[in-house]
């Protein structure tokens, strides 16, 4: 046992003590980095899909809207204050003492350290900054849906995909993240990165379909007050309505069918992608934690 704890802490630089970074941990930060450098690209490749689907069934204005050139731009002071923001909080995470129980390493490995923390937090929070961009834009073009059809909501589908496709994304940041607990010095950190995409993920869902949710509440009241209209109508034993092929019977059917139906336009199929993707994540928390206890317990 004692020969194999010497060996995996050649092999993983294990103790913080050594003044230096385990290979492994340059290797998962270069692939954050890499990953966080990667995300602007797949948010705006995502945001395009959802916006070239959505144009067909928008109104007039939300055509014109959807044509406003820098659209998925958001300004340059927002994403440069976002950049600056995410620089500050990985600098203040990696300086931490708390982060440094055995005092502090080698002056090039702490700065070297402080350096990439600045660079993921700058990366991590520019995406999270440009994901809410997207997001809301989406959102209000959500709401100028020209046709609604209360039973087969299916005109709002770009905005479900894109809202999964970001939850996805930031759960496998999620996921690289949980990996930075196996090292020690990296703890405090590595926990509130898991924190903000667990956040980031929650609102990819809900703000890309803002928007929506309001055109639908809209549309099923709506359909809800005339079918009520016709009912009166029926009961008082007049003609015509909203609905004069329909007998009372069939009208009161279609009510409680209308007023069933969930301001939500995501179904079933899509909160079960929703939760494996969150599973997925979650679960790299836990399998970070078990390696992390297990290489304790070998290592002493």
């Amino acid at each position: 046992m004692l020969v194999l704890g010497e060996l995996l802490d050649a092999v993983l630089g294990w103790r913080s003590g050594a003044g230096r970074a385990p290979v492994w941990f340059d290797l998962l930060q270069a692939a954050l980095i890499g990953y966080g450098a990667a995300i602007p690209g797949w948010l705006r490749e995502g945001a395009r899909g959802a916006l070239r689907d959505l144009r067909p069934v928008l109104d007039e204005a939300g055509r014109a809207a959807a044509e406003a050139p820098r659209l998925l731009d958001p300004a340059p002071a927002a994403r440069v204050a976002a950049a600056l923001a995410g620089v500050a909080l990985g600098l203040v995470l990696a300086a931490n003492p708390a982060s440094w129980p055995e005092g502090r390493p080698s002056a090039s490995f702490f700065a070297w350290t402080l350096a990439r923390a600045a660079a993921i937090g700058g990366l991590a929070l520019y995406g999270a900054a440009l994901a809410a961009h997207l997001a809301l834009r989406l959102s209000g073009l959500g709401a100028r849906v020209a046709r609604v059809e209360l039973l087969d909501p299916r005109a709002f589908a770009p905005l479900t995909r894109y809202g999964l496709r970001t939850v996805a994304i930031w759960m496998g940041f999620s996921a690289l993240f949980a990996l930075m607990f196996l090292a020690p010095f990296a703890s405090i950190s590595a926990a509130v990165a898991l924190s903000a995409t667990g956040a980031f993920a929650v609102l990819a869902l809900l703000l890309p379909v803002r928007g929506a949710r309001t055109r639908l509440h809209s549309a099923r009241d709506s359909e809800l007050a005339r079918v009520r209209a016709s009912i009166r109508a029926r009961s008082e034993g007049a003609a015509g309505g909203a609905h004069p092929a329909l007998s009372l019977a069939d009208l009161l059917a279609y009510e409680a069918r209308i007023r069933a139906v969930s301001s939500w336009v995501y179904d079933l199929g899509a909160w079960l992608r929703f939760a494996f993707y969150v599973a997925l994540g979650l679960g790299s928390w836990v399998g970070a934690a078990l390696v992390e206890r297990g290489l304790g317990v070998v290592l002493g």
